[in-house]
């Protein structure tokens, strides 16, 4: 690329250059071992949900729709950077309310399972049963919360064969497509929840286990269950951190 970048603390990087587009210098600038980490802020004209989406799971930092004044664009630069501390923390239940997080939570799990593996949800009852599997990501910028998915494994595999348009799957490849769903996913749901805090929310990637994972340290706030039409059964839920008073809610096994 032929870029210092000894001294680079930030980069601003526009979706639409010349020669190269901005999603496409982002993925060679996060193969870079020694460039990897550096914080990125995207810049962009158009609000295209995908190339949001792609962003995210590049770990990009914030997003700056065009025009902006020089003021909000400094105000964006000190947020990333860390120089701006009050805006570094927020609780989610201030930031919005938990009705509007599980419009957006419902709303991105019915229309990603449908467009990414051709499986439609309802939501309902049906608790996923004991030979299950767990994905979690917790957010480790803008909210000190986490998403988690259980979904009995048949259902997972049926979502996975769906997607590779293959009628075997491996158990490796079931975790790959796992760890890959839940990403956009969670990519999708970061997105909406910019829209309305205008705050943005990075998440750690996705950890994939066998059989049902509880993280430690934190409680439910909510969960949404959903079944397909086989009755598999799948459960998003939204972990935040132990309060003083134990509130949680036990999940069905």
């Amino acid at each position: 690329m032929g870029l210092d970048f000894t001294k680079t603390a930030l980069i601003l990087l526009d979706i639409r250059m010349a020669q190269q587009d901005g999603i496409e210098t982002l993925r060679e600038i996060r193969n870079m071992e020694e460039r990897k980490d550096i914080p990125v802020i995207m810049l962009t004209g158009v609000e295209n949900k995908d190339i949001v989406v792609e962003s995210a799971k590049l770990g990009v930092c914030d997003y700056l729709l065009k025009p902006f004044s020089s003021t909000e664009l400094l105000k964006r630069i000190q947020r990333v950077l860390g120089q701006e501390e009050t805006e570094e923390d927020y609780e989610m239940n201030s930031a919005m309310s938990k009705e509007e997080l599980e419009k957006i939570l419902d709303q991105a799990v019915q229309d990603v399972t449908e467009r990414t593996a051709g499986v439609r949800l309802h939501q309902g009852n049906h608790s996923p049963g004991e030979d299950l599997c767990t994905v979690q990501i917790t957010f480790d910028k803008g909210f000190h919360t986490s998403l988690t998915l259980c979904a009995d494994t048949g259902l997972l595999y049926r979502m996975a064969s769906n997607s590779f348009h293959e009628e075997s799957v491996s158990p490796e490849d079931l975790e790959e497509f796992s760890k890959e769903y839940f990403n956009v996913l969670c990519g999708r749901i970061a997105v909406s929840m910019f829209r309305v805090t205008q705050v943005p929310a990075h998440f750690s990637p996705p950890t994939f286990y066998r059989g049902r994972y509880e993280p430690e340290g934190r409680e439910i706030q909510f969960m949404l269950t959903y079944s397909d039409e086989y009755s598999g059964g799948v459960q998003i839920i939204h972990h935040v951190p132990c309060s003083d008073e134990d509130e949680s809610i036990s999940v069905e096994a």
